[in-house]
């Protein structure tokens, strides 16, 4: 609610709000009718790997990309929302897209992932073993943890174990986990019918 006026958006995750709560406010300053603005908002359709929703399972799978710490705080608060029992793949690559010093993934909260009601932690990507590492620092027992660089196999894996996953995947990781995803739930979608 903002000046009497309730804004609605599709977009989900906490940092979508004050993404919204911005653009509304660039949208007033450069004296934008409110109609419009509320068009806007309700009609954006997001990119690939922010907060993308897949239904494989039955379970829905979030997908978001990760760049930095912040979004991978952000991608975990979103996580661990619910105490439903789930899992988590953190698909992570050094390409010059994505960074190719990995280093900043310590400073990502891990440890508040670190959960009993999260089942299952699946390292993916090329750096699957960093991703792996980290995950053990932040006390998660080993059995917990399981290492796939192969992205499709850890896909294949999680789907294996039958609870939702929400996936954390840097920029040169996003496409290709969009393509099996989507395959995953196509799949899906014609086992239903």
């Amino acid at each position: 609610m903002m000046d009497g006026k309730d804004y609605q958006s599709t977009l989900k995750g906490m940092y979508n709000v004050y993404n919204a709560l911005f653009s509304i406010s660039a949208c007033k300053a450069l004296g934008m009718e409110t109609e419009t603005i509320l068009n806007g908002l309700i009609s954006y359709q997001k990119a690939d790997g922010r907060m993308q929703e897949f239904f494989i399972n039955k379970d829905t799978w979030m997908l978001n990309l990760v760049k930095n710490p912040d979004g991978g705080n952000l991608t975990l608060s979103e996580f661990v929302k619910t105490n439903e029992e789930k899992q988590l793949i953190f698909c992570l690559n050094d390409f010059l897209a994505d960074v190719e010093d990995v280093s900043w993934i310590w400073d990502i909260d891990m440890e508040m992932a670190n959960r009993n009601e999260v089942k299952f932690f699946i390292a993916s990507g090329k750096r699957a073993y960093d991703a792996a590492l980290r995950m053990k620092y932040a006390g998660i027992p080993e059995e917990k943890i399981l290492i796939l660089p192969d992205m499709k196999k850890a896909v294949l894996e999680a789907k294996r174990n039958g609870l939702p996953a929400n996936i954390m995947a840097t920029y040169t990781c996003l496409s290709t986990m969009v393509t099996i995803l989507s395959k995953e739930a196509e799949e899906q979608n014609r086992e239903d019918w």
